[in-house]
Formats: C-alpha cells, structure tokens, sequence
C-alpha cells in the first residue's frame, strides 16, 4: 500500500569496507507519522527501476537531531535512523529510485513510499542523485 504517511529523509551515500567487500552505505530516516510506537515497524530500502526491484535490510540507527526536529509530534524518535548496505555486484546497470517499505510487525501490513532520490548504477560505481 503506497502511504502517505511515511515522513523520511534519505541523507548519505557512502563508499564503505566491509568484511573485505566494497560496499556502498544508505543513511537515512523515516517514520510513520501519527504511531506512538515506532518500533513495532519492520523497514526495507527498496531499490526499483523500470525493469528491476531489489530490497535491502536497514538496521535502525539513534537520531536525537530528528527526535529534535519533530518534537512538536510528541512520538518517540530517537531510533528512527537507518542504514542499509548496498553492494554494486548485485544491481544491474540502471536508475533506480529509492524506496521505503514498512512493515508492521503485528499483522503484517505493509507501506511504502517513493522516495524523491535516486541511484546510478554505472558499470564501475553508484551515484546518488537529489532531485
């Protein structure tokens, strides 16, 4: 179900080791607005191109300066920061627009949203792109 409800930020891109693989980092955030209990949501990064869709796992990161930004909310913020890793090797050549898919762990509803940023995958490298 595509939502409006997801506010986010999609902040860095970063070039990372990793057990001896080259990776790229997704930094970021996103919460549902309106729901108390953030932690009850599972989220993916989604990575779609006209031809192709692949997910990624995000860990969930501390953000005091986005429990700061949307104080006025009065939800509970602090670890709505995610990152995802992301290697070159398994996306084809393409655009890709980034997504994020929640997953509300109790039964299972999912939502999702487009967001306003992309990733080249050229055949040496990933770029992100602001719009």
């Amino acid at each position: 179900q595509v939502t409006d409800q997801i506010s986010y930020g999609v902040d860095r891109f970063d070039p990372v080791m990793l057990h001896g693989q080259n990776l790229y980092n997704l930094w970021g955030w996103s919460f549902m607005r309106g729901e108390p209990d953030q932690a009850a949501y599972e989220r993916l990064i989604v990575l779609q191109s006209e031809k192709r869709i692949y997910f990624f796992l995000s860990v969930n990161n501390a953000r005091p300066d986005v429990q700061a930004l949307f104080n006025d909310l009065h939800l509970d913020l602090i670890n709505t920061g995610f990152s995802a890793y992301i290697s070159k090797d398994v996306i084809e050549p393409g655009t890709y627009h980034i997504g994020i898919l929640v997953k509300y762990q109790a039964n299972g509803k999912i939502y999702y949203t487009v967001t306003d940023k992309r990733i080249i995958r050229t055949p040496n490298k990933l770029h992100l792109l602001s719009p």
